[in-house]
C-alpha cells in the first residue's frame, strides 16, 4: 500500500539573482546589481511549497559532497521541512548554478550543465520510493535514475503516480515525450512547451493524442493568461488572479505544486485550479523562487481578500 508522502525527484541548485536596467545587446557590456543568493531549483521551489501546505515530502537528488552550497542547500530544506534523507552525495560533481537576470518583473535565466552519474536507487532509498504515493519531477530529471525506463514502470505497476512539469526545452519532439508520458499521471506543461509538443496539430488533437497514452490530466500554464485543464471527461479555462508582479521566479513551481495538492486533497480540478492560480499570484508578489511557500490558510485568505 502506497503512503502518504511524495518524492520530489530534481536538481537543487543555487539561485544568483543580479538585477539590470535594460538588456544589452549582443556584444554589449552592462553592469548588472548582484542580489541575495537563494537556494532554488524548479522541483525544490515546489518540494517546498508543498511542505509548507503540510505533505510530507521526501527529496532525491545527487549533491557534491564537498561543494560549500551542499549544507546549505540541507538545511534550507530542514528549514522549509523538507526531508533529505534520500539525497545522496559524490565527490567527484561539481554544484548546479542558476544566473537569474531581473529586469522589473522579467527575467532571463542561465542554467549551469553539470555531467552526473546516474541515481541509484538501493536499500532503504529504493523502499522509500516504492512506498510514495506520487513522485514529482521534470523530464530530465526522471532519466537521471539509474535504468529509469525499469524504475519507473515497476513504480508505476505498483500503484504509484508520477507528476511531471514539462518546459519546452526538456524534450527534443513529441515522440520523444511521448514516451515518458505513457508512466505519468499529471501532466504540466506551459505554454511554449505544448505548442512545441502540440507542431502543427491543434490543441484539442494534441492534447487528445497524450491523454491516450495514459495520463490523466494535462495542465496547460499560461502565465498571464491563466490555465487551460483537460481530461477526457471535461476541458476549462481559469483566467490568473491580476496582481502587481515584482518576480515570476518559482511562480510556475507554486502553481503545480498547489494544484498537485488540491488533488491530493480532493479538490475538484476546478477548485484545485482557483487554488494553484491564487498560490501563484501571490508568489510573484515577492523576490525569489520560494515566496510562494505558505500555509493553504494563506492562500485561501488570498483568494478572499482578491475578491472582495
Amino acid at each position: 500500500m502506497k503512503e502518504k508522502y511524495i518524492v520530489a525527484l530534481g536538481r537543487v541548485c543555487i539561485d544568483e539573482y543580479y538585477v539590470t536596467n535594460e538588456w544589452p545587446l549582443m556584444g554589449e557590456k552592462k553592469f548588472v546589481k548582484p542580489l541575495e543568493a537563494r537556494i532554488g531549483g524548479m522541483v525544490a521551489n515546489a518540494a517546498s511549497v508543498l511542505a509548507g501546505y503540510g505533505i510530507k515530502v521526501c527529496y532525491l537528488d545527487l549533491l557534491p559532497k564537498t561543494a560549500p552550497s551542499t549544507a546549505r542547500i540541507l538545511e534550507d530544506f530542514r528549514n522549509y521541512s523538507v526531508s533529505t534523507q534520500l539525497i545522496q552525495f559524490d565527490p567527484d560533481i561539481a554544484e548546479t548554478k542558476c544566473m537569474i537576470f531581473l529586469k522589473e518583473a522579467e527575467r532571463v535565466i542561465f542554467i549551469t550543465d553539470v555531467k552526473r552519474p546516474p541515481i541509484r536507487l538501493e536499500g532503504q532509498s529504493r523502499k522509500l520510493f516504492f512506498q510514495a504515493a506520487y513522485v514529482y519531477s521534470t523530464l530530465p530529471d526522471l532519466q537521471e535514475l539509474d535504468s529509469c525506463d525499469q524504475v519507473l514502470a515497476e513504480y508505476v505497476a505498483g500503484g504509484g503516480k508520477i507528476a511531471v512539469d514539462v518546459e519546452a526545452d526538456s524534450f527534443t519532439n513529441a515522440k520523444e515525450a511521448d514516451h515518458w508520458f505513457t508512466c505519468c499521471s499529471l501532466v504540466f506543461m506551459n505554454q511554449q512547451a505544448f505548442d512545441k509538443y502540440r507542431g502543427a496539430s491543434d490543441d484539442a488533437d494534441a492534447a487528445r493524442r497524450l491523454l491516450e497514452l495514459g495520463p490523466k490530466m494535462l495542465v496547460v500554464t499560461k502565465g498571464r493568461d491563466g490555465c487551460t485543464v483537460i481530461s477526457k471527461e471535461r476541458v476549462f479555462s481559469r483566467e490568473s488572479y491580476r496582481v502587481q508582479a515584482v518576480d515570476t521566479t518559482g511562480a510556475g513551481d507554486t502553481f503545480n505544486s498547489s494544484f498537485l495538492y488540491g488533488m491530493i486533497q480532493g479538490y475538484t480540478p476546478e477548485k484545485a485550479a482557483e487554488f494553484a492560480s491564487a498560490a501563484a499570484a501571490r508568489a510573484v508578489t515577492a523576490v525569489g523562487p520560494r515566496a510562494g511557500v505558505a500555509k493553504a490558510a494563506d492562500v485561501e485568505r488570498f483568494i478572499r481578500d482578491y475578491q472582495v
